[in-house]
């Protein structure tokens, strides 16, 4: 005979919503672990508890695995970016490097959409449903900020005059 269905709803009973947690948390582990081993398959899972305690497993390093999540989340600006690294035939390797300006600038808005989006998602994993409008007013807020922090920064960098008048410009940090 089956186990029956549970609601899936919050657990008011502290004590018992830390044993919950402990034994899914072993049944998540398991069950990752299995996956990895019969799959040959590279896992990780991440868990932070209600009072912030980490918990991690991992099939392979787990470092190695966030690493490919973030180079295939951000396939696109990866690309972007491979692109413009290549050197080109003509090119040698002693010669000081070359920034195209606009591939530059595409580059500059790409990140900066990013960003936008990463704060926006950051800001709306943030709201609780009580204060919701109050947060997404305070975060649109923020995004503006940042935005209008960013656009000054960039025409600032856009102002600065160049050195070398031969097109070629050094990177400097």
């Amino acid at each position: 005979m089956g186990r029956g269905r549970i609601e899936i709803k919050k657990i008011e009973n502290t004590s018992s919503r830390q044993v919950t947690f402990s034994k899914r948390r072993g049944g998540l582990f398991k069950k990752a672990n299995e996956l990895a081993v019969l799959c040959d398959a590279q896992v990780a899972v991440i868990i932070f508890s209600q009072t912030g305690k980490l918990y991690e497993i991992s099939s392979t390093r787990m470092e190695h695995i966030l690493t490919r999540y973030r180079n295939c989340a951000n396939k696109g600006l990866v690309q972007l970016e491979s692109s413009e690294e290549r050197p080109h035939p003509h090119e040698s390797s002693e010669e000081e490097p070359k920034f195209d300006s606009s591939a530059l600038q595409r580059k500059f808005e790409a990140m900066q959409q990013k960003i936008e989006a990463l704060q926006l998602e950051l800001a709306l994993s943030n709201c609780s449903t009580a204060s919701q409008e109050e947060s997404v007013e305070h975060s649109d807020t923020s995004l503006h900020l940042g935005l209008s922090s960013s656009r000054h920064k960039r025409k600032a960098a856009s102002i600065r005059p160049n050195s070398n008048d031969s097109g070629s410009q050094v990177a400097s940090d």
